[in-house]
């Protein structure tokens, strides 16, 4: 349903000025083909990025997400696009599970010869899971 692309300089680097930024953009109807997420998240980032800025954090949050089987579309959804947006992401997704996801990928996000991966194990606890909860006692 949305997408929401921020940056951010350091807060805590009194040597520059502080840098925060963030853009969303509301589809007028859902979508879970990756080339149009990325193709948006790419433009909101052209719009809040600025050369000069040392960045410490970037990212893109999908908001709004539902249930592919819930979307019930309107008399004006061209469903020829979506049927071909479909088929593309079915051929992609068939083509990763054959090849692996190095083969074939939207981006550098799987390239093997990609310098930086993103390291999840500082993750924050997750409160709102059974395995996160705080246990009191035995």
């Amino acid at each position: 349903g949305c997408v929401i692309a921020f940056v951010q300089s350091n807060p805590f680097d009194s040597k520059v000025p502080y840098y925060s930024k963030s853009l969303a953009f509301e589809f007028p109807e859902p979508t879970d083909c990756v080339l149009d997420l990325i193709k948006t998240a790419m433009r909101l980032l052209e719009h809040i990025y600025k050369s000069d800025v040392k960045y410490k954090k970037c990212g893109v949050i999908l908001t709004d997400l539902i249930a592919k089987q819930r979307f019930t579309p309107d008399l004006l959804t061209d469903h020829s696009q979506r049927e071909n947006n479909e088929n593309l992401m079915q051929t992609l997704e068939a083509l990763q599970a054959r090849y692996g996801k190095t083969k074939l990928a939207v981006g550098s996000c799987y390239l093997p010869q990609r310098k930086w991966s993103m390291n999840r194990t500082h993750l924050t606890q997750n409160y709102f899971s059974w395995q996160g909860l705080l246990k009191i006692g035995n």
